[in-house]
């Protein structure tokens, strides 16, 4: 039976939000749809902003939008379906300037244009064959979307008990305090875990803004977060304008590497999207939706990398290690 399922925005979609939509499909799920609306109601009463609609009756992924009564063109481009009926899975949209950019299960699959003011979205509309189990919100705008008691409408969509849009306890560390989905406390070196490990494929969000007068800002992937080992450490420099990278391993700092190309960081208080994806032979990092530069990997284990720590002048902190 089709699910309808419906999550108020409690604040402001800004540059950088991160909307977490996590859930599973039953083997005989024909297809579902994730919506970024401008309205509370059922499809087709309000504009989306952004439309996602997994079909595994025909094995497509096509994204679209809905404005005034009339769909616009759909977009195919990309891969095949992100993810399997009958299975778990995790979608991760960030919200940027100009587009939104979409993952599934820790993987970038695409980005959609925006066709509509993204400040016009209200409510996330998710129906069809899927089960949700949790709706988050993260980075900029997140701390005034306080999660609301026992659900859109009192429980009347056939949200989960214990009130749709709260933090489920899983294992990994998914919904502990200031975990997964929660954003970090400015000041002083903010760490969060990467549950299982890095693997290929996965990516570390990472949302902020400089302090006034930032001279430096740190982001460090590391074994463990007492372990002095660091196998990325990317230094983003403001009073040099530049980007360093290198590692800390066995004691000694490796050889030191700057990034090339125009420096995408903005003083205070110009928000910023980092994300990080990891490969075996490296890491690939990307800024405000646009790929930045890369890193080798220097360490022995990509999996044993299970801390993602952030450091220096920063504020509005937002972690994510999915």
């Amino acid at each position: 039976m089709a699910q309808l399922v419906v999550r108020p925005v409690q604040g402001t979609i800004q540059d950088g939000t991160l909307i977490t939509v996590q859930g599973s499909t039953p083997p005989s799920s024909s297809q579902f749809s994730i919506n970024l609306a401008c309205g509370p109601g059922e499809i087709g009463t309000s504009d989306i902003c952004l439309h996602l609609n997994p079909r595994f009756y025909e094995n497509s992924f096509p994204r679209n939008n809905y404005q005034n009564g009339n769909w616009g063109a759909e977009d195919r481009s990309g891969p095949g379906l992100p993810i399997q009926k009958g299975t778990s899975f995790e979608c991760v949209i960030l919200v940027q300037n100009d587009k939104f950019m979409i993952s599934f299960n820790g993987q970038h699959y695409g980005e959609f244009k925006h066709r509509l003011p993204k400040e016009r979205i209200t409510h996330v509309v998710i129906k069809g064959d899927v089960q949700v189990n949790n709706v988050t919100f993260a980075g900029p705008g997140a701390a005034a979307m306080g999660a609301s008691t026992g659900g859109y409408g009192g429980g009347a969509y056939g949200q989960p008990a214990g009130g749709y849009g709260q933090p489920q306890p899983t294992s990994g560390g998914y919904g502990q305090p200031g975990g997964y989905g929660q954003p970090a406390a400015s000041g002083g070196a903010q760490s969060r875990p990467i549950p299982g490990g890095l693997t290929p494929g996965r990516i570390i969000y990472i949302n902020g803004a400089p302090s006034p007068n930032a001279q430096k800002i740190s982001v460090n992937l590391k074994y463990q977060e007492q372990n002095p080992d660091i196998v990325l450490h990317f230094n983003i420099r403001f009073n040099e304008h530049a980007s360093v990278k290198n590692s800390f391993l066995n004691g000694s700092w490796g050889q030191e590497e700057r990034a090339a190309g125009q420096f995408p960081f903005q003083p205070a208080p110009q928000q910023f999207a980092i994300m990080i994806l990891a490969d075996p032979q490296g890491f690939k990092i990307a800024v405000n939706g646009n790929h930045y530069t890369e890193f080798p990997f220097r360490g022995s284990s990509l999996q044993a990398v299970q801390c993602v720590q952030v450091d220096g002048d920063v504020t509005g902190l937002s972690i994510n290690a999915p």
